[in-house]
This record gives C-alpha cells, sequence and structure tokens, in this order.
C-alpha cells in the first residue's frame, strides 16, 4: 500500500471478477460461524465453505450507524466490547493508535490526513478479526494440522499499562512496548493479544501465508487432509517473511518521501510540535499532526522539558535524502 498506489499480490482483474467482497455479487468464501449465548461466551463455531453476497459495502461512519441502530448491531458491539474485555482481563495491551493516510492525487495533488481508529466500528472489526485469527489457531492446534503460528512470550510491561491515552505523546511512547510477533511452526501463546494461540488468516488476497492457511482448513473441510506438511511451511515461512519485511521497508520510505514531499510545500511556515526525548546535542520534536518525531538542536537560553509545547518554523525539507530541518523558536 503506497501513496501513489497499490500493488497488488493477484492480477487486479481477477481481485475485481472473483476475489473481493464488492457488493451485489455472489463471492465463494470461508467462513467462520460462531455461536454465542446470552452471555457473549462461546457455545461452538465451525469452519464452512460458503457462498456469500455483500448487500452493501459500508465506510466505518456508515458502520458506526448502522451497528447502533438495529438489534444485530447492538448484539455485535456487545460480543465486540465482552471478547475485548476478556482479553484485556487475560493480559491483552490495546493501543488504538491513529493512522497517517498519505494519498496521492491523480491531480498530483499529496493529501494527507490523520484517521482515528477507535471508533465502536473499527473495535467490532478488530475483535471480529481477531476471534477468526485465534479460533483458527485453535482449529490447527487441536486438530495437529499443520499451521505457521505467530506468538509472543514477552509480556507487556506495567510501565506500557500505565500510559495515559490521552498524553498527545502516547502514540510514540506505547510504540516503544510493542515488539514483533515471533513467527513458527508451533501453537505458543500471544500474550500482548491475551490470547493462548493466534494466527493470521483474514487477509488472502493482500498476505500469502493468510492464504497458505485457508488452503490448510479447506483441506481439512473436504476431507483431504491438509494441503502443505510441516517441512513444507518451515522452507516456505522464511522465505515469505523476508519478502515481508521488504515490503514494509518499501512502504515507509515511500510514506515518509510523500509526507516530506508535502511538507516541503511549507518551508518558511510555522508548525507546533511536543518535545518528546533528549540527546547530548539537542532534543527531539514529535509533530502530532503529522505523527512524525524529528531531531532538533538547542540553544543554551532554552529550559526544555518533556512534553513541553513548542512552536518551530519548517527551514529546510529534503525528500530525497529523507530529511528535514526544523528551528526551534526560543520562548
Amino acid at each position: 500500500y503506497l501513496p501513489e498506489g497499490h500493488v497488488h499480490m493477484f492480477p487486479p482483474e481477477l481481485i475485481k471478477n472473483k476475489l473481493s467482497l464488492f457488493s451485489g455479487t455472489p463471492k465463494l468464501a470461508l467462513s467462520l460461524l460462531v455461536l454465542f449465548d446470552e452471555k457473549s461466551n462461546i457455545k461452538s463455531y465451525r469452519f464452512s465453505k460458503s457462498r456469500i453476497c455483500v448487500r452493501k459495502n459500508l465506510t466505518y461512519d456508515e458502520a458506526e450507524d448502522f451497528f447502533r441502530k438495529i438489534p444485530l448491531g447492538q448484539n455485535l458491539i456487545e460480543i465486540a466490547l465482552e471478547r475485548r474485555r476478556r482479553r484485556i482481563e487475560t493480559g491483552a495491551f490495546i493501543a488504538q493508535l491513529p493512522n497517517l493516510k498519505i494519498r496521492l492525487g491523480k491531480d498530483g495533488q499529496i493529501n494527507v490526513r490523520k484517521v482515528y481508529m477507535n471508533t465502536i466500528a473499527h473495535t467490532i472489526v478488530s475483535e471480529f478479526m481477531i476471534l477468526m485469527n485465534w479460533l483458527s489457531g485453535r482449529f490447527f492446534k487441536e486438530r495437529g494440522v499443520p499451521a505457521i503460528f505467530r506468538s509472543q512470550s514477552e509480556s507487556i510491561s506495567e510501565e506500557a499499562r500505565a500510559l495515559d491515552e490521552n498524553d498527545p505523546l502516547f502514540p510514540i511512547k506505547a510504540i516503544r512496548f510493542l515488539k514483533p510477533a515471533r513467527i513458527g511452526l508451533s501453537p505458543e501463546p500471544h500474550l500482548p493479544l491475551g490470547l493462548d494461540v493466534y494466527v493470521q488468516i483474514t487477509s488472502p488476497i493482500r498476505r500469502y501465508l493468510d492464504m497458505v492457511l485457508q488452503k490448510q482448513i479447506i483441506g481439512e473441510l473436504e476431507g483431504q487432509g491438509a494441503t502443505y506438511t510441516d517441512e513444507e511451511l518451515e522452507r516456505l515461512y522464511p522465505q515469505v517473511e523476508v519478502g515481508i519485511r521488504e515490503k514494509k521497508m518499501i512502504e515507509r520510505a515511500r510514506e515518509r518521501y510523500w509526507l516530506l514531499k508535502y511538507l516541503k510545500g511549507f518551508e518558511g511556515r510555522e508548525v507546533r510540535g511536543i518535545v518528546s526525548s533528549f540527546r547530548d546535542t539537542g532534543a527531539s520534536v514529535y509533530l502530532p499532526e503529522y505523527m512524525i518525531e524529528i531531531p532538533v538542536s538547542l540553544t543554551s537560553d532554552m529550559s526544555l522539558k518533556e512534553g513541553d509545547k513548542v512552536n518551530l518554523t519548517i527551514e529546510r525539507v529534503d525528500p530525497l535524502r529523507r530529511k528535514i530541518v526544523l528551528i526551534l523558536r526560543s520562548g
């Protein structure tokens, strides 16, 4: 996902005609059917090959209205909130961090906006996605089906749990405690999610390993057994993980380039920032509007502490070298 466009894993026409969830057209799917009781306890669940037809594609704002106005929506809200509460009880760390969306328009205009992921619609999508991944992991573990599990054996520290979500520096403070999951063939706990087992399986159009795991389930449902053996998965996932790391590096580099390209148009203008940390020769300042942390120089007459709000001038921006120079205004 790049600001200038998407690089798809499958041919775009195949995605549009066969694989996507556009409304109005029946599509083949792998469904998870879960039966809850009135207290949101799971009574039973099963996977099924299915055919679905999406009635309407909703934005998050439209979904928010939908969930709150109909009885089914209220049920989904209750289940999602209860699932989250139970995960927190078992050690989950919930950090609903905003995203910076950078898009390049057809006219070449760069659009930058901060998107918050804390609505009830986001919570429902997130919790049911996590539920699918968790129960898929349970399916693999209980049946002894080879799978690629994601685990994290280190609990989130009390220091992280004590962070104030209303602190404007919360996004950069929280992310320091979030470590990448371990990938392997052994079903081990994912403590920061508060789960005993976890896989990623909900995005087979954009993540290759998700597609591999869905094929594992479908093979079991069809009575043919797992599509891939342990040995095949052990050879496969390290290669895929290298590609995933490279993809993330490219995404971060392109997002940084286009953000700095956008900020270059503000050279000479003033921005607001928050002092986030100190080092030998200066400090780092966080620009919350753009979710970026920039080193700045300090002069001897500046007496600052972490959390201080400051005014800065964007003096120079070099997108190609990924550099931005901010001048901290005294006083």
